[in-house]
């Protein structure tokens, strides 16, 4: 099968992941568990899964912190900010471009942080939201996480304020974008997530008005974490937090 062919269904079960975790709501038990098994899943048994082909037979799942609703916020993007630009030079992609777009301050329970908000050049681009803290190298990779990544579906939403779009029609209806009836190589059963109108209306912890949702449940190493062959963008220095963020995916003994 071709490696593309499986690539399109690796990121298009990624995207729809999100999808649903934004219906449910990032605070919602069952969207927080649809995340830790469908990437087990994804990892243990796609082809496309970011762990060598040796590894993936003994892998027993990835490491998560518990969830902690007071890690979950609401905030506001300051797009005020100088445009700087961060060059990374990627063995696969050569130059990577980061543009600093918007910053956030983030009020952890040790105190407030800043997080700046990078748009990825290139074709299409997309939002990047990498950080490094202080949990590095001891409960979580030494190169840092990911929150967000639009590009590869890593969205978690944004609440409660108006966006000046009013639910105009799109003139899009019914059609299946959906790839039907071909092999793709992939045997593993449905990784699907069976239980529409997940809507969670629990509050969650962190700010009430509208903004961005950075949700650090769902902060995820990169690729680069469970091996060598692949190059990853980590994040730059104006991301690097001094407060220890302990929450989402840590180091797993059976992954290292």
């Amino acid at each position: 099968m071709s490696g593309y062919v499986s690539l399109l269904d690796y990121r298009r079960r990624v995207h729809e992941l999100y999808a649903r975790i934004r219906r449910a709501g990032t605070a919602s038990p069952v969207a927080f568990a649809d995340f830790v098994a469908t990437r087990d899943a994804l990892f243990g048994r796609h082809p496309q899964s970011p762990l060598p082909e040796g590894r993936r037979a003994a892998f027993a799942g990835l490491a998560y912190h518990p969830y902690d609703p007071g890690l979950r916020f609401v905030v506001p993007l300051d797009v005020e900010v100088p445009r700087t630009r961060h060059e990374m030079r990627l063995a696969d992609d050569g130059v990577v471009a980061l543009e600093r777009f918007a910053r956030v301050e983030v009020p952890f329970p040790t105190g407030t942080a800043r997080l700046s908000l990078f748009w990825i050049g290139g074709y299409g681009g997309g939002i990047f939201l990498p950080f490094r803290d202080a949990t590095n190298g001891a409960t979580s990779y030494g190169g840092g996480r990911y929150l967000l990544d639009t590009i590869k579906g890593a969205d978690l939403g944004y609440e409660g304020a108006d966006l000046g779009y009013e639910g105009a029609d799109l003139g899009f209806e019914g059609a299946d974008l959906g790839y039907e009836g071909a092999d793709l190589g992939y045997e593993g059963a449905d990784l699907g997530f069976e239980g529409a109108a997940l809507r969670y209306d629990g509050a969650g912890a962190g700010t009430s008005a509208g903004g961005i949702v950075l949700d650090f449940n769902y902060a995820y190493h990169p690729s680069c974490a469970y091996d060598a062959r692949w190059d990853c963008p980590l994040a730059p220095p104006e991301n690097r937090l001094d407060v220890a963020v302990n929450a989402g995916e840590r180091l797993c003994p059976s992954v290292r």
